[in-house]
């Protein structure tokens, strides 16, 4: 279990953020969303772009080109030049490549042009020495050679080969981790030679911790997931750490390999993932404009999600051909209507909206719940925020505001949004790349009742409503959600009742959560009742 994160401690790391996403202020590190940060006054790290330091005799020069091949004699070693302090080191190796797609422009074309990132690895005749300077360079390779001075030090140069894989660890963790080990493409797995790592106290340049490098697992081994495959190619090392727990700033560091990227010990080390992540959901936000008061990402309102066709509440289930000819039919017999919405989520690439998105607003729910004091008013810098609601209830609230509003009279839940095809603008009918919420073309309709966004719903919104009356600014808001859900499960039972485990749970799932909210014991009567389900004495809600 993990020690909560003190009210005070937490209301100050909000403030923080709040000011780092308006402002960038100083003062409010050490939070970075992304970008590389200086935890102290014994953090100096040093790292090149155009050059990747495994070891201190492996590196892997980066190029980058236009076109569809990575062009130059990358296999050659004369094709690159080593200097150690102003002299030719000869002897090198190309131990291999890896080349991959790197960015695609799409404008004006689709996929074009599209930009490749080679990294060429070499073997130096001997390892770099502490405090000599050596450059790297290479020539005809890509659309520019590479030109880097490097002054070799295992105390400040990052190794890419070491992975903290955490922006922080918890003081009270059971476990801390980091890993090394990289996959060279061609040329394979890192041989990585090293026996013991350090941990590095950044305010002090100190050792705080010692230990041995392990072998979790060799290059080659196929037992990862279902299909029993070698997921990295990589000789993964692991660098156990459990045994430093005092808060602090700290990097990795490897005699002969190189440092890693810093990171910290704290309580409140977790609180810019959970910014960060609160925060892509607000940016997925579908019919709204986001404005400037809440992010520096601006949009006008979404052009094809305000007003939408409605489609027959238990219509045939639709694709992209089947909702483009129902538009067309009811269009040309006068038939269509149309519905005024607001909420949900665009979902990944797409603008539709799902029934898989309904849970989210569960989750969030579960996530308060486990902390409420973590959670306040204008924690996330969203439009609700300074309304007297915890953001992260808000913010299940818009979400479940499209399917709440679209409810038809028997309870029915419609299922989402779905488009009669993915997005494209007739603004450039030959690059659907170029679309987005201003220009879109894609004409929307209402999806129709399923059992999945009726249990869904009737789930999420009893949860999120138990929570909201708690609130005087939500009590009129819980009302009206649990008023839905209880309809939305009548429907659910009376449209689609279960007929198989995966149903069985949809249906317990919904009626505890409806239990919990309004203590009617015909809920907990409709579990007992689910015939598979009890047989098996399945754990539904944790399983």
């Amino acid at each position: 279990m993990h020690e909560f994160i003190p009210d005070v401690l937490l209301k100050t790391t909000i403030a923080g953020l709040a000011l780092l996403l308006a402002s960038a202020v100083e003062a409010a590190q050490p939070y970075g969303f992304g970008s590389i940060l200086n935890l102290g006054e014994h953090d100096r790290l040093v790292r090149h772009d155009s050059l990747r330091v495994l070891t201190a005799e492996v590196v892997g020069l980066v190029h980058y080109q236009q076109g569809r091949k990575m062009t130059g004699p990358m296999d050659d070693p004369a094709s690159f030049t080593i200097l150690e302090d102003g002299k030719p080191m000869s002897g090198h190796k190309v131990l291999g490549r890896f080349v991959k797609l790197h960015h695609m422009g799409h404008v004006p074309e689709p996929y074009l042009p599209a930009t490749l990132i080679g990294t060429i690895y070499l073997k130096l005749p001997r390892p770099m020495e502490e405090g000599k300077t050596y450059v790297f360079r290479s020539r005809g390779i890509g659309s520019k050679g590479v030109n880097v001075t490097l002054q070799w030090s295992f105390q400040n140069v990052l190794s890419d080969a070491i992975k903290v894989n955490q922006v922080g660890y918890l003081p009270d963790s059971r476990i801390r981790f980091a890993y090394l080990g990289k996959w060279l493409g061609t040329g394979g797995a890192l041989d990585a030679k090293a026996d013991a790592f350090e941990v590095i106290d950044l305010s002090t340049g100190k050792v705080a911790y010692e230990g041995k490098v392990r072998l979790r697992r060799k290059a080659g081994d196929k037992t990862e997931g279902a299909y029993k495959q070698d997921f990295s190619g990589e000789n993964v090392y692991g660098l156990d750490f459990a045994g430093l727990s005092k808060p602090g700033a700290y990097c990795i560091r490897i005699p002969g390999v190189g440092r890693s990227y810093s990171f910290r010990i704290g309580a409140d080390v977790m609180a810019e993932p959970l910014f960060t992540s609160i925060r892509a959901l607000y940016h997925a936000r579908c019919g709204i404009a986001l404005h400037h008061k809440c992010t520096p990402w601006t949009r006008n309102a979404c052009r094809q999600h305000q007003k939408i066709a409605v489609y027959p509440e238990y219509g045939k289930a639709l694709d992209f051909k089947s909702i483009d000819a129902y538009l067309k039919n009811a269009k040309a017999s006068g038939t269509l209507r149309y519905r005024n919405v607001r909420g949900g989520y665009h979902d990944a690439a797409d603008y539709d909206r799902r029934p898989m998105h309904i849970p989210i607003a569960h989750n969030l729910c579960r996530v308060y719940e486990m902390n409420p004091a973590a959670f306040v008013d204008q924690q996330f810098v969203i439009p609700e925020s300074g309304n007297g609601i915890p953001d992260v209830l808000d913010e299940a609230w818009f979400l479940l505001l499209y399917y709440l509003e679209t409810q038809w009279p028997d309870g029915g839940i419609s299922a989402g949004s779905e488009g009669t095809g993915h997005p494209f603008t007739n603004e450039h009918p030959k690059n659907p790349w170029r679309s987005n919420t201003d220009n879109e073309s894609v004409e929307y309709v209402m999806l129709p009742v399923s059992a999945q966004s009726c249990f869904a719903f009737a789930m999420s919104a009893s949860h999120l409503a138990r929570l909201l009356k708690k609130f005087p600014q939500g009590k009129t808001k819980g009302e009206r959600l649990l008023d839905a859900a209880q309809k939305a499960f009548a429907c659910g039972i009376r449209k689609f009742p279960p007929r198989d485990l995966g149903a069985e749970f949809r249906v317990a799932e919904a009626a505890a959560e409806l239990l919990h909210a309004t203590r009617d014991v015909r809920y907990a009567r409709a579990i007992d009742a689910l015939p598979t389900l009890k047989t098996a004495k399945i754990d539904y809600l944790s399983n």
